[in-house]
Formats: C-alpha cells, sequence, structure tokens
C-alpha cells in the first residue's frame, strides 16, 4: 500500500490547535455559566455533555481534513485555501471564547 504525507501538514496543525481550543474554552464558558450558541453542539452537550462535545468537534475535524485532502488531491491551490478557511473560521469560535472569559480571568 502506497503512503503519502498530508498535502498541508502547517494548515492542519493550525486547524488541530484551534480545535482543541475551541473545546477547552468552551468548557470554560459552560462551568462559567455561559451558553453554546451552536444549536447543533447546544444539543449534543444537553445530551451527552463533554463527551458529545468532543465527538462533535472530532467529527468535523476529520470530514474538514478529509475534504482538504481530497480537494487537494485533485486541485493543490484549492485544498491549500480550503485548508486556510478552516483554520481561519476556527479562529472564529476560540475568540468570541477567549473574549468572553477575558473579564473572569483579567483584573
Amino acid at each position: 500500500m502506497a503512503t503519502r504525507p498530508v498535502l498541508y501538514p502547517g494548515s492542519y496543525a493550525g486547524f488541530i490547535a484551534l480545535a482543541l481550543l475551541d473545546v477547552l474554552l468552551t468548557w470554560l464558558v459552560l462551568s462559567a455559566g455561559g451558553v453554546e450558541l451552536n444549536a447543533i453542539a447546544a444539543w449534543l452537550i444537553s445530551r451527552h455533555n463533554v463527551p458529545g462535545m468532543v465527538a462533535l468537534k472530532f467529527g468535523t475535524v476529520m470530514i474538514v481534513l478529509i475534504a482538504c485532502e481530497i480537494v487537494g488531491s485533485r486541485a493543490h491551490h484549492k485544498g491549500r485555501k480550503l485548508a486556510v478557511w478552516a483554520v481561519l473560521i476556527n479562529a472564529v469560535p476560540v475568540l468570541a471564547a477567549a473574549f468572553q472569559l477575558a473579564p473572569l480571568y483579567v483584573s
């Protein structure tokens, strides 16, 4: 079986790091009395708590990584754009949570 390295390891590392931060910061926001704004995530959290949140994030990460690899294998520049956009989009909830939490931890 032939194997090759992934197409966009730097973007993937950033994407995965932001996904982990999203889970951590979401947990902190919820622990501080905040609410989950994503309806699907809120539903999963209400039924399965943190494991539901982690499963959703893991699933979305896998779908995005696979999509980047498929698109990138056909059109490298489009796959790169998709990977970069995935990082940028994943930064939005991380920044939102950080701004929500900042007043609680910075005095």
